[in-house]
């Protein structure tokens, strides 16, 4: 165990923990951050009850996390941390490891930012894996925002009657924690509710087929990827295509858009957030689930404007309370997890 304690200027590098049981690989990846300026070892670890302890004490800006190791793997730490201090993760895995949805979903669930394969010493992955620590260091500046308002933590008041408003769409978005955020959103819907369900997930490249089957598995429900000129069937969930946005058009139709990134989020859910108003927006419903980030904020202000209603996953609830605190303050109602369950569970 390494530790660095330098708090260094507002202007500092970002401070990174690695963590992994091989002692080679720490140095390797010690020597990569080294190379780049911006960023700072500030503790290594080898396994992830010292990551757990580490990452209490030095309060870094992110965490290398390797997914296989003796006393907690990657992914319990991940889980343990999130709970107790949350930062953001990369968890960093074998080439042929970082493709089993199993780890991949299990890691985003917990919280994780981002799976990514181990750079190797043969040139591949090493940008991505320097990339990857500073896209999850940005996002620590959402993380733990509180709201500036509350509808209560189980919001029983924000119910809206049943079949009378039924919506004729729901958008959902999901960042970090989102993927156990969406399971506890959507159990026990069925295939008879009443409209369809459009779900913006950031996700690492190439596990969107993870995705799909994962939710399928746990929902039971027919899910697919957007496309372009057709309309979603209601009881069934699109998701965003790999690097496009998923948008609604005033038809009613959804495609898949290769605009510009939002904010720096291709798919965005503020995109889909917006596009939805050109379609019977006063029957839309927004869902702002687990996840860091300001995606969503401005789609929030667009949908609650054109009189659609949002509601944004309560801070009780959350794996990680940074989006639907934003949403929250751009004019969502906050719900409990199991209150916006109950809302849709009423509809079928």
């Amino acid at each position: 165990m390494a530790v660095d304690r330098t708090n260094g200027s507002a202007a500092r590098p970002v401070r990174v923990l690695v963590v992994d049981d091989s002692a080679v690989m720490r140095r390797f990846l010690q020597s990569l951050i080294g190379r780049d300026p911006t960023l700072k070892v500030v503790g290594v670890a080898n396994d992830g009850r010292q990551a757990v302890d580490m990452a209490a004490e030095l309060k870094p800006d992110v965490i290398s996390m390797d997914v296989t190791m003796p006393i907690l793997t990657g992914v319990e730490a991940t889980g343990e941390i999130m709970r107790r201090h949350p930062t953001p993760i990369v968890l960093v895995t074998a080439e042929e490891g970082v493709r089993e949805d199993r780890w991949v979903m299990t890691a985003l669930a917990t919280g994780a930012i981002s799976a990514i394969p181990k750079p190797s010493f043969e040139d591949r992955n090493r940008g991505l894996y320097v990339s990857a620590l500073k896209s999850a260091a940005n996002a620590r500046r959402f993380m733990g925002r509180p709201a500036s308002r509350s509808v209560g933590t189980r919001a029983e008041s924000a119910l809206p009657p049943r079949r009378s408003t039924a919506p004729r769409l729901v958008v959902v978005a999901a960042s970090a924690g989102g993927p156990k955020a969406i399971e506890r959103l959507l159990t026990g819907v069925t295939a008879d509710f009443p409209a369809p369900i459009l779900f913006v997930q950031h996700i690492a490249e190439n596990f969107q087929v993870a995705l799909v089957d994962w939710l399928a598995r746990t929902t039971g429900l027919v899910v697919d990827v957007g496309g372009v000129g057709r309309r979603p069937r209601s009881g069934a969930i699109t998701v965003a295509p790999e690097d496009r946005h998923l948008v609604v058009e005033p038809s009613g139709e959804i495609a898949a858009s290769s605009s510009p990134a939002v904010n720096g989020f291709r798919p965005s859910a503020t995109e889909l957030f917006r596009t939805a108003t050109l379609w019977r927006p006063e029957r839309t419903w927004g869902f702002v689930l687990s996840g860091m980030g300001n995606d969503s904020t401005a789609g929030t202000r667009s949908l609650i404007s054109h009189g659609g209603r949002v509601f944004a996953q309560d801070q009780e609830s959350c794996t990680v309370y940074g989006m639907p605190a934003m949403a929250v303050e751009a004019g969502a109602e906050s719900v409990h997890i199991d209150s916006m369950n109950q809302m849709l569970r009423e509809l079928c």
